[in-house]
Order: C-alpha cells, then sequence, then structure tokens
C-alpha cells in the first residue's frame, strides 16, 4: 500500500506518543546515552506508556501543520512546527525505526512547513541531537539553524 501523509487528530496522540518513544529509545540505545531501557511500546503490544497530553494540545493547537505519515494505518512518523513573527520553528519529527530511510522525514517536513504558505518566513530553526548528523543534514539542506 505504501506510505500515506495526512493532518494529525487528536485519536493519534497515542500512537503518535509511541512512535517518539520507540524512535528517542533507539537513538539513546544507539549511542550509549541510556544505562537502562525505559518500558517501550510496541505495535505488537499494548502501550505501556500513556498518552503524552502534549501531542493533543498541539494537534488542537495547529492543527494545519501537524502531520502523521502511516503505513497500513499504523501512524510510523509525525512532525509539528510553529511560527512566531517570522520565525519558522520545527517542533517535532519522528520516524519509527524500522521506517526511516524512505524519505519520510523529508515529506514530513516538507509538509509541516508548507502548512505555513503566505506567512512571511525568514529563518528555520529547530533542535535535534548532536548525536543524529543524518537529521542534522536534513535540517541544514532546509536552511535551518540546528
Amino acid at each position: 500500500m505504501g506510505i500515506s501523509y495526512r493532518q494529525a487528530k487528536e485519536q493519534d496522540a497515542q500512537e503518535i506518543s509511541n512512535v517518539f518513544v520507540e524512535a528517542a529509545q533507539d537513538l539513546y540505545r544507539r549511542h550509549r546515552l541510556l544505562d537502562e531501557s525505559p518500558p517501550t511500546a510496541t505495535p505488537s503490544s499494548k502501550p505501556t506508556i500513556p498518552a503524552n497530553p502534549i501531542f493533543s494540545y498541539l494537534i488542537r493547537r495547529t492543527p494545519h501543520a501537524f502531520w502523521v505519515a502511516q503505513d497500513d494505518g499504523r501512524v510510523v512518523g509525525f512532525s509539528d512546527s510553529f511560527v512566531r513573527g517570522s520565525l519558522w520553528y520545527l517542533s517535532w519529527l519522528f520516524i519509527l525505526p524500522s521506517h526511516q530511510g524512505r524519505d519520510i522525514g523529508r515529506t514530513l517536513l516538507e509538509r509541516t512547513l508548507q502548512s505555513w504558505s503566505g506567512v512571511e518566513i525568514s529563518n528555520r530553526a529547530t533542535i535535534t541531537f548532536s548525536v543524529n548528523p543524518t537529521s542534522q543534514y536534513l535540517y541544514i539542506r532546509y536552511g535551518m539553524y540546528a
């Protein structure tokens, strides 16, 4: 079926939370940033973490700019951004480890950036882990300060 993209809905908050936890844990493990692994949410198990309420809040606050990527109906990535004055800020971009390297991140980044068409943006920024050069390269390609 392939990857599909759509704006997020509040009902996606649990799956979005699961993607965030799994992607962050993978990054932490690969770079030995964790001594112990916190609870994991996997697609085949019930979530062991509650949905993070920040995701529901952000979906309500900027519904046009909060995007999800789906594979066979399952959320596999998400992104969100906001604008303050002429500054566009990428606040979230996470992809499940099993789906990284498929241009999902680039597509989500483009979608959330295009969500602000008509708004004068003179600067783009984000914060990312210094141990993640792949993300840094993507952000720099899109003119962000990372």
